[in-house]
């Protein structure tokens, strides 16, 4: 904890585990869960090993990971989850709530082997819950990480613990993995290769959007979908969405708690001015004029 009295992330105590075992051992898929004790000093840590990067860290500016969020992004090729603010049963000695971060990251050969459709389900209702304020993914992970193993799995540093975590994350995944409601496109469609909506919106339901967006992520096109919780304005959202547009080159669907009317959308481009009434009745005028001047002087000239 910081002399501000304010908790921040730290790295872990041990390197990072950079061949880690896989989630399952039958993909690329990885999974990595960040929480932290008890006591008041313990600070937030990944338990047994870590991501090769935060990658998220470069849309902090528009989603504060410390809060309920979340980020999903891909290339085309490889893809990166970040469920952010995951709530859990579990307090620290000042009874402050304990939550969760699950960093999360594959390929799209993932998708093809059925290994990633547990996390599509999982972000699905991920986001459902926020839209909802319902619990089941916290629940699911209470009943993973009971508090008495997460004081054993913040301790130890070997491999046993990496597996352990493995195992329990795994767990999670399971109960998510099975068929489920498909999340759906609400009304609102993408413009110009973006797309905002309200996580409040009941009519349209723009969670599932999201939802969607994220499943075709994981599945291998390029870009990036999530719910961002500092967009709070019509103006900064948009702007949010372009620079996003801008930086994944691919099609970009951010959930906001912006109210549906408050809701931007993609410039539309401008409309010539129409035309004045008297300028018309000018040229109009002008034009007649023009006319019988032309009329006088022809018959002048056949008078002569």
């Amino acid at each position: 904890m910081s002399a501000a009295g304010i908790r921040v992330e730290r790295e872990p105590r041990y390197p990072v585990r950079r061949t880690a075992p896989t989630l399952g051992g039958i993909s690329a898929m990885q999974g990595f869960l960040m929480t932290r004790g008890y006591a008041q000093q313990d600070d937030y840590i990944f338990l047994g090993r870590g991501p090769g990067s935060r990658w998220w860290e470069r849309f902090e500016k528009y989603g504060n990971s410390e809060r309920s969020g979340l980020v999903v992004t891909s290339d085309g090729e490889r893809w990166f989850a970040l469920l952010s603010g995951i709530p859990t049963k579990r307090r620290d000695v000042m009874r402050t709530p304990i939550r969760i971060k699950l960093a999360l990251e594959g390929s799209r050969t993932d998708t093809e082997s059925g290994a990633a459709q547990a996390v599509q389900r999982l972000i699905a209702v991920w986001l459902e819950d926020l839209a909802t304020r319902s619990g089941r993914v916290a629940a699911a992970f209470d009943e993973a990480f009971p508090e008495q193993d997460i004081a054993g799995l913040l301790v130890e540093n070997d491999d046993t613990t990496v597996q352990a975590v493995d195992e329990r994350l795994q767990r999670v995944l399971a109960a998510f993995g099975k068929s489920g409601d498909t999340p759906g496109p609400s009304g609102r469609p993408a413009v110009d290769g973006w797309w905002v909506g309200s996580l409040h919106d009941e009519q349209d339901q723009d969670h599932r959007t999201a939802a969607a967006a994220a499943a075709a992520l994981l599945a291998g096109a390029p870009g990036i979908a999530g719910y961002f919780n500092m967009l709070r304005t019509s103006e900064y959202a948009g702007q949010a969405a372009e620079a996003l547009r801008a930086d994944t080159g691919g099609s970009v669907h951010v959930l906001t708690d912006l109210r549906t009317h408050e809701l931007p959308s993609p410039k539309e481009a401008p409309r010539p001015p129409k035309p004045d009434p008297r300028t018309i009745a000018a040229i109009l005028g002008a034009g007649a004029i023009v006319i019988v001047l032309v009329w006088v002087i022809t018959r002048w000239l056949d008078h002569d």
